[in-house]
């Protein structure tokens, strides 16, 4: 009765579709078989088996009437291709994409991880709607997530997998941040830096290197992470950017990757990120990268970032130890050297 209906974003017919949107949800592909609940974290529902054929293509159960002609198209081509033991399987679950990859499967009392085999139709389906699915892949929650952020804060082994898997098929999803929210402007970046996930990070740093037109790297490096979740501390110290969310974490690697493309004249980073441009800096508190390792009391940070021994050949990149912080939205932060920010004071 009085319980608000969930937002459900369909996974079909146009009939369906319109009834959902009636609703508030949005149509994804498969009817009443699949659909994506975002009212509060995103959670996939499956209401019926899934399987997958090896050619990756997804088969619900219901296909028929679910999936319309595609529908039709991929059961008859899994019924003459191949036994349908062949298949990968799901069982009829949901999972919130938070706590992936656990699942909370049909008739079972709570929440477990998958077997090896249900985790791999899981990864694939998952894969296969952030991929292909548009409407999937850019909806977002009440936290403004899109389902793949979503993936990625469960932080999971499994998790980033699949990611990986995603960004590797589709680079540009990397630039989708948080909307409006309280985490608007943290993107993919900002999320591994803070899980310490710095293997992913420089795949990714590669991959936007290889990818991304000049306008897009720009886009992916100077989003600043600027929702109200970053005005406390301590996430107010870790500095906005990329290149300050490194600092605060320590990510001497791909740091030095980033300055390495930034002063190389053949990339299409050439020039892009500088340690004392005032433009770059935090726009809560003005801070450049070196103030972010002094206000986070990260000696070793500031000694690389004035010295950076792996690039002795760039000196002209360090950071300056006399540069202050610009005046920004927190104006009691502005125009402090890093020594009067580690309180050294006006007078020393």
């Amino acid at each position: 009765g009085s319980m608000k209906r969930a937002v459900k974003t369909y996974i079909n017919t146009n009939r369906i579709s319109d009834e959902l949107t009636a609703m508030g949800g949005l149509s994804l592909g498969y009817g009443r078989s699949m659909y994506l609940e975002h009212t509060k974290q995103h959670t996939l529902v499956w209401d019926c088996p899934i399987s997958i054929g090896p050619d990756g293509k997804l088969c619900v159960a219901d296909g028929i009437e679910a999936g319309g002609m595609m529908g039709m198209v991929h059961r008859a081509k899994q019924q003459e291709e191949q036994p349908a033991s062949d298949a990968l399987k799901l069982p009829p679950g949901k999972c919130n994409l938070y706590y992936y990859p656990h699942v909370h499967f049909r008739g079972e009392n709570e929440n477990r991880l998958p077997h090896h085999e249900e985790l791999k139709a899981l990864h694939a389906v998952l894969l296969s709607l952030c991929v292909n699915n548009i409407t999937f892949s850019e909806t977002f929650d009440a936290s403004g997530a899109t389902p793949l952020l979503g993936l990625l804060v469960s932080n999971s082994d499994a998790a980033m997998e699949l990611c990986m898997d995603v960004y590797r098929s589709r680079p540009k999803t990397m630039l989708k941040g948080h909307g409006d929210g309280d985490f608007v402007g943290e993107h993919a970046l900002h999320v591994l830096i803070v899980n310490g996930r710095e293997t992913q990070l420089l795949e990714l740093i590669d991959i936007a290197a290889e990818h991304f037109s000049r306008k897009e790297l720009e886009e992916l490096y100077l989003t600043q992470a600027s929702g109200k979740f970053f005005s406390h501390l301590p996430m107010l110290y870790y500095g906005s950017s990329v290149l300050g969310f490194a600092t605060a974490f320590s990510m001497v690697g791909p740091i030095t990757v980033l300055l390495k493309q930034t002063s190389d004249e053949t990339s299409k980073m050439h020039g892009l990120l500088n340690l004392n441009d005032e433009k770059q800096a935090c726009k809560k508190t003005g801070f450049l990268p070196l103030h972010v390792a002094v206000a986070n009391g990260l000696t070793s940070m500031y000694d690389f970032l004035t010295q950076l021994p792996q690039l002795q050949d760039l000196f002209e990149l360090r950071a300056d130890p006399k540069a202050t912080s610009a005046t920004r939205e927190l104006t009691e932060y502005g125009l402090l050297s890093p020594f009067q920010l580690a309180g050294g004071g006006g007078g020393g």
